[in-house]
């Protein structure tokens, strides 16, 4: 009898295990369907995205001013400039300048031409034969009293050097005095002319000499003691454009015209023929 009962028991048990199996295999492979990708008998399912926050990306700070172009921290947009200046051997003076936007600069002079300057100048003229003692003579006198107006436009190319160049116009108006005409009428002889201003009175006639020129200038600025003192260096070529002399000549109306003409059609000419000259430039200027 007990062979008869085992044969039922195995095979009920065999079926048993296989059923398990069975539903031990569709677990996995549904897990693994839904781990690894879609179910290839279900609808497909969209990619999970992963977005990054737009405001993160909008709340970033805005991008720095180009350093160039932005005033340094603290710096005033124009800077402005006042000291004194010299430029041998024209002048000795003050100035104003001022450095606006994009590093372009404006200078004003004014100035006096001092009595070693002219000497400087007419001592080396007539040692290279420019002129004679009597020429010399007269344009010594006619410069004695000399006021010097300077303007001047540029441009500082360079954001971190001192590098600078400048243009600009340069008026002298000179003006002296000569006793009892000898000196006027020594001139006009050489030049062969007519006309002669009264002589031997003891008095003293006024000269006046105007000369319009233009220069051109290369320099270097240091700015030290916390961006306040400017200390300039510069080479400057000035050349005479134009020039009108003459004389004051009270009660001598038709005289004193005539005489200017003459002294113009000699003198003038030697302004605008030998008046081109380096200059050397210094200054030191209070920063605003």
């Amino acid at each position: 009898m007990q062979p008869i009962c085992a044969a039922p028991r195995v095979s009920a048990l065999r079926v048993l295990l296989a059923a398990l199996s069975a539903l031990v295999a569709s677990l996995t492979s549904s897990a693994a369907l839904a781990q690894f990708g879609p179910d290839p008998q279900g609808p497909a399912r969209e990619p999970v995205r992963h977005e990054v926050p737009e405001t993160r990306v909008a709340a970033a700070a805005p991008p720095a001013q180009d350093a160039v172009t932005a005033p340094a921290a603290g710096r005033r947009p124009v800077q402005v400039d006042v000291g004194l200046a010299t430029e041998f051997p024209i002048s000795i003076g003050a100035y104003i300048g001022a450095e606006l936007p994009g590093r372009i600069l404006l200078q004003v002079g004014a100035g006096i031409m001092p009595g070693a300057y002219t000497s400087a100048v007419n001592g080396v003229l007539t040692s290279v034969g420019a002129y004679d003692g009597t020429v010399a003579s007269f344009i010594q006198n006619s410069i004695t009293n000399s006021v010097v107006l300077r303007a001047s436009a540029g441009w500082r190319p360079f954001t971190d050097h001192g590098f600078e160049m400048l243009g600009g116009y340069t008026l002298m108006t000179l003006g002296g005095t000569t006793t009892e005409g000898d000196v006027i009428n020594a001139v006009l002889t050489e030049a062969h002319a007519s006309e002669r201003v009264p002589a031997g009175s003891g008095a003293t006639i006024p000269l006046s000499a105007t000369l319009h020129n233009v220069h051109a200038t290369v320099g270097w600025r240091w700015v030290v003691a916390s961006d306040h003192l400017v200390i300039r260096a510069s080479l400057s070529y000035l050349q005479c454009l134009a020039a009108t002399v003459g004389v004051t000549l009270p009660a001598q109306g038709q005289v004193m015209t005539a005489v200017n003409q003459q002294l113009n059609a000699l003198v003038a000419p030697y302004f605008t023929s030998y008046v081109k000259t380096p200059l050397i430039g210094l200054s030191a200027a209070y920063r605003f």
